[in-house]
């Protein structure tokens, strides 16, 4: 019973995030400028706008290195998008669920990552606003906060463009009809 309930759960949150058709599009300014501002607030040398569907996570927009599709299994962002507060790892050497991560185990190797759910008006976590460090570090509250603010500023973005096509497509109609 309860594995059916996440599985109806997890397809629903794949419908949500199918409902921007954002997946495998192009670079965008809007998005490539909250990911350099995010490094620029929080300091750090890479962050990342990431939408997981069923098999992969997949960014959207990336800052300080290329971050090709990731399998899910693998990526930090499969964590991230399981509730609705930031995560922190400060240290993820120090931890046994990423220590051998490839991530973890590279040159460089990441271990700092903290993350916020960029989540839908309906409650669903459809990928997330990532920060990686190559040392281990820190969030205060009011860094997360901000981190929190910045992924919310993602979904606005998602919503704005929906709703743009929406309209586009309701003009389309009209004209047509």
């Amino acid at each position: 019973m309860i594995s059916r309930q996440i599985s109806d759960d997890e397809q629903a949150r794949i419908a949500a995030l199918g409902r921007y058709g954002i997946l495998d599009t192009p670079a965008e300014a809007e998005f490539d400028r909250i990911t350099a501002l995010a490094a620029r607030l929080f300091r750090v040398p890479t962050v990342a706008i990431v939408l997981v569907d069923a098999e992969r996570c997949w960014s959207k927009s990336r800052y300080g290195m290329p971050l090709p599709p990731a399998p899910r299994a693998l990526a930090f962002s499969n964590l991230a998008i399981g509730g609705p507060d930031v995560l922190v790892v400060p240290d993820a050497a120090l931890e046994a669920r990423f220590a051998a991560n490839p991530l973890v185990t590279r040159e460089p190797p990441l271990r700092f990552y903290a993350a916020a759910p960029i989540c839908t008006s309906d409650g669903y976590a459809i990928g997330c606003l990532e920060l990686c460090d190559y040392k281990p570090r820190e969030l205060s509250s009011a860094e997360r906060e901000m981190l929190a603010n910045l992924s919310a500023v993602v979904m606005d973005e998602l919503e704005l463009r929906a709703t743009a096509g929406r309209g586009r497509d309701e003009a389309s109609t009209a004209v047509a009809g």
